[in-house]
């Protein structure tokens, strides 16, 4: 079973070394899009959308958004967290 997983790993990661960069802007458009339409179909989700998804812009912030929320506890918050992720992926442009 290890080996199956093995071969399906390096068949996949040896596709995307191959294929071109995506455009991720125009694929964030396309998630929003969705979670708009979702949102309006399950309202009890909406908030959900909308504080992960909608009230995000591109991709990046996102992102930083939910790890910093992943990462959030008493000693350091989320926004700090968020902060710092900010900052490191502006420095970097390999992060994203």
């Amino acid at each position: 079973m290890r080996e199956t997983i093995r071969k399906r790993r390096d068949a996949l990661l040896h596709r995307y070394r191959t294929t071109e960069v995506l455009d991720v802007d125009a694929i964030w458009e396309v998630v929003r899009g969705e979670a708009a339409s979702k949102a309006d179909e399950e309202p009890i989700l909406g908030s959900y959308f909308h504080a992960t998804i909608l009230n995000h812009t591109n991709f990046r912030s996102a992102l930083s958004f939910r790890l910093a929320s992943k990462l959030d506890n008493p000693m350091l918050p989320t926004m700090l967290i968020r902060d710092v992720i900010d900052e490191a992926m502006g420095d970097d442009g390999e992060i994203l």
